[in-house]
């Protein structure tokens, strides 16, 4: 399994769309799903005037406000897999696999 955190300091065109899906659980209910981008992400941090965004496994994404870490507490913490799609996603199949090898 691989871990990452991924940092993202500015917005950029991709070719393809890029989307993860969150599962998410509360006592025992059924799954919610949710569909969370990284134009998503992205445009949230510059709206709430952040110069970085930072997503890591086992935590909700975090944006750098002026010189500060938040959280943003409207999305659950992200799962290993769902870090690693989101990664994934803005990757070429080589950078996937440099990164697989070298693990950076």
């Amino acid at each position: 399994m691989v871990s990452s955190e991924l940092a993202i300091a500015s917005l950029t065109t991709y070719h393809r769309p890029l989307t993860t899906t969150i599962t998410m659980s509360f006592d025992n209910q059924a799954s919610v799903e949710s569909q969370v981008t990284l134009p998503e992400l992205l445009k949230r941090m510059t709206d709430a005037g952040g110069s970085d965004l930072h997503i890591t496994t086992n935590s909700a994404p975090q944006i750098r406000v002026h010189g500060h870490l938040s959280p943003m507490s409207e999305f659950p913490p992200f799962t290993p897999a769902d870090t690693t799609r989101l990664a994934y996603s803005v990757l070429t199949d080589a950078q996937k696999h440099r990164f697989e090898e070298n693990l950076e």
